[in-house]
């Protein structure tokens, strides 16, 4: 309320997002203060802090279509803005397993991997979502962790084992 009254009736933008930052240090899941922040980190190109305010409403989203929304910003936020690769990696992941039919998340997911060597997360993640998929997808998905077990992690077998789990089911391939 008083950030409010310092905007809109006193025209006293800076002391209103103190206000507001000072709310959320007693607030930390404040919705409404991160709404009314978010545009001004974005304006203000102040990654970290967006960071922060995309996390509160990542926290407080209502479903997961808005959740997915706030990892894709901060993932992005992380890995472009604040080189923050093994964030940026947890973050993919995290919409890894909310969306895996989204093949620009997965190849994210494999390229904050492919940085920080964390190709076996990778494929648990991808062997967590395989199931709940449909054919088509689980093939994708298949697909791409028999190439990483045999491209990035060395293990011929186990790709081996997936490439003929996936011909067994499509023969002209």
């Amino acid at each position: 309320k008083a950030a409010q009254v310092w905007e809109s009736r006193l025209g006293q933008t800076e002391r209103a997002i103190r206000s507001l930052e000072r709310l959320l240090t007693y607030d930390a899941n404040n919705r409404a203060a991160a709404e009314k922040l978010k545009p001004v980190y974005e304006a203000k190109q102040d990654w970290k802090r967006l960071a922060g305010i995309l996390e509160i409403l990542f926290n407080t989203a209502p479903d997961d279509a808005e959740r997915f929304q706030h990892i894709c910003a901060i993932a992005k936020i992380t890995e472009e803005h604040l080189k923050d690769l093994p964030t940026a990696f947890q973050w993919y992941r995290r919409g890894v397993e909310i969306r895996p039919s989204d093949s620009h998340l997965r190849d994210s997911l494999e390229r904050t991997a492919r940085a920080t060597d964390r190709w076996q997360e990778v494929i648990d993640v991808l062997n967590k979502v395989l199931v709940e998929q449909g054919e088509d997808l689980r093939r994708a998905i298949i697909l791409q962790i028999a190439r990483i077990e045999a491209e990035e992690l060395g293990q011929f077998e186990a790709a081996l084992n997936h490439y003929q789990h996936v011909l067994s089911a499509h023969p002209n391939d």
